[in-house]
């Protein structure tokens, strides 16, 4: 009878105060520069791409934030999705114009959103999508998302290195998601400079070269950058969890593959 006792009042806690949910963000990969982030049951999609140039799954069912870094059809497609609120991001400015019940409005700055414990800021940082200040192929809004202190940032379709502005305005990364296409957007070498700009912990390339893909990529430009990484993990999988204090202590570049028609969402 005292071991019974015993027993229910070490559960009593846990009863009363049931555990904390899980303070991860699940980071899920569907192909070319599209990501859904998961954190307190919030979806936030990022750039999702047309269907008319790849043939990647497509998010299924409500998305509560959607983030356009820049207006391409690669990155800016939200014809058929359930989205709550869009923000496209400026490009030339510190700014996104939000839509939401068919409203548009402009905000400007660091935005803030809370659910279920958890707090998601995020912000824009104006660059350039070529290295001629946008002459050749116009602008370009880096993405900043701070989940609970972690921080993952979405580089769009960044054409040059980073002007220190551009880094102090990004600020510490954990999590960067970087394209390295050097057929259309930027070559390889300064891709890898602005990951040792930036110091990430974890850095997930983007926009490259699959067997999905209906427009033109250099193959080769995947292993070509991961061959300037001495730590590559490749885990097999569309999608990971990860929290602010698993991060490792030395970085790490991660492939995700993008998600397969057998997975669920």
């Amino acid at each position: 009878m005292k071991i019974f006792f015993a027993s229910f009042l070490s559960l009593l806690p846990i009863l009363l105060f049931p555990l904390e949910p899980d303070d991860g963000v699940q980071i899920k990969y569907y192909g070319h520069s599209c990501f859904e982030f998961i954190c307190g049951g919030r979806r936030i999609l990022v750039d999702p791409f047309t269907p008319d140039w790849f043939d990647y799954q497509l998010p299924q069912g409500r998305i509560d934030l959607a983030f356009s870094s820049h207006e391409a059809r690669d990155h800016r497609h939200f014809d058929g999705l359930q989205v709550d609120r869009i923000y496209c991001a400026s490009g030339e400015r510190n700014e996104f114009q939000m839509l939401a019940n068919g409203c548009v409005d402009t905000v400007s700055g660091r935005q803030s959103e809370s659910f279920q414990g958890h707090t998601c800021e995020f912000w824009t940082v104006p660059s350039f999508h070529d290295d001629i200040q946008g002459l050749r192929n116009g602008v370009n809004g880096i993405l900043c998302f701070d989940f609970d202190s972690l921080r993952i940032v979405h580089l769009g379709d960044i054409g040059h290195v980073l002007e220190p502005h551009q880094i102090q305005a990004i600020g510490p990364v954990d999590v960067l998601m970087i394209p390295i296409d050097a057929y259309h957007i930027i070559p390889l070498p300064q891709a890898k400079m602005i990951v040792d700009h930036l110091h990430p912990r974890i850095v997930i390339p983007m926009h490259y070269h699959t067997d999905r893909a209906r427009i033109t990529f250099d193959p080769a430009d995947l292993d070509n950058f991961l061959a300037m990484f001495p730590d590559v993990r490749q885990p097999g999988t569309s999608r990971v969890t990860l929290r602010k204090q698993d991060l490792p202590a030395e970085p790490y570049l991660l492939v995700l593959n993008y998600l397969s028609d057998d997975e669920h969402e």
